[in-house]
Order: structure tokens, then C-alpha cells, then sequence
């Protein structure tokens, strides 16, 4: 998609947009890697809502991911993105987050088992921040990797 600018000149500012997004997207899953939740104060409009929204949880940076939940329950997690799909104010992003079950989690106890948990979320971003969040996570296949039979 292209702007037409009334010197005549073609520009792709949508698309200099869009990879601006996907940089701001990207910003979000950081902390899953490293543990500083710090850029979520950078990257999330003071109003972030994340939907759907979780029980007890506040809107904006506050309301951010419980990375250091996920990062204690599987202490050598790896985050994945699979494939990140932008357009216009919005970026789709399809992860999986591999690591051992080392502590409850879902009301299970550690299993030491080696787990894929995929999930899938629809950010929208405005000046550069991120405004809300659709998230979508297979808590069924993780139950079921966690409970199967050896």
C-alpha cells in the first residue's frame, strides 16, 4: 500500500508504519526472553487493555503479562515468534513458548516434562504504542501435555 504525496513522489509510509509496529510488537515479547518487564512502560498506552481481561487485572502497563509467573513455572523458557502478519493499525502474531514444568502451574504440580504452550495475539497500536491486545492461548494442549500418561 502506497501514499501518493502531492509532489507526485510514491511513498510507503504505510509500510514504514507497519514495520514500525512490528518493532513495537516485538518489544512486547522481550521480556519473556529476558525477564525486564521494563519496555512494557515504553511500548503500552497508559490504557492498554488486554482482552480477554484476567480477573484482578488493571488496565495499562500494570495489567501487563505475568512474565515472571511463566519465567518461574518453566525457568528455561524460549519464546518463538512462528510468523507476524501487519496491517494498517494492527499486528497478528503467532508464538510458541517451550520449557520444563518446573513449578504449579494450572493447579499441577511440576511434572519436570518438556511443554509447547502456542499462542496466538492480535496487538493494535496507536502513536507508536501499543492501545490493546487479543490473546488467545491453548491452555487445553498444555493441560493435556501435563496430565498424558508417560
Amino acid at each position: 500500500m502506497h501514499t501518493q504525496h502531492s509532489n507526485g513522489d510514491t511513498m510507503t509510509n504505510v509500510s514504514s508504519n507497519t514495520e514500525h509496529n512490528k518493532a513495537v510488537v516485538r518489544r512486547f515479547y522481550e521480556p519473556f526472553r529476558t525477564g525486564d518487564t521494563s519496555s512494557y512502560q515504553d511500548i503500552l498506552a497508559a490504557g492498554w487493555v488486554n482482552h480477554p481481561v484476567e480477573p484482578g487485572t488493571v488496565p495499562g502497563p500494570a495489567g501487563a503479562p505475568p512474565v515472571d509467573l511463566y519465567r518461574h513455572v518453566l525457568p528455561d523458557l524460549v519464546s518463538v515468534t512462528e510468523a507476524m502478519i501487519a496491517e494498517g493499525d494492527l499486528v497478528a502474531v503467532r508464538t510458541t513458548h517451550r520449557g520444563t514444568h518446573s513449578a504449579e502451574f494450572l493447579g499441577i504440580p511440576a511434572t519436570g516434562r518438556r511443554i509447547e504452550l502456542r499462542t496466538q495475539d492480535v496487538h493494535r497500536l496507536a502513536a507508536g504504542r501499543i492501545i490493546e491486545t487479543w490473546h488467545l492461548e491453548d491452555f487445553a494442549g498444555l493441560r493435556q501435555q501435563l496430565t498424558a500418561a508417560p
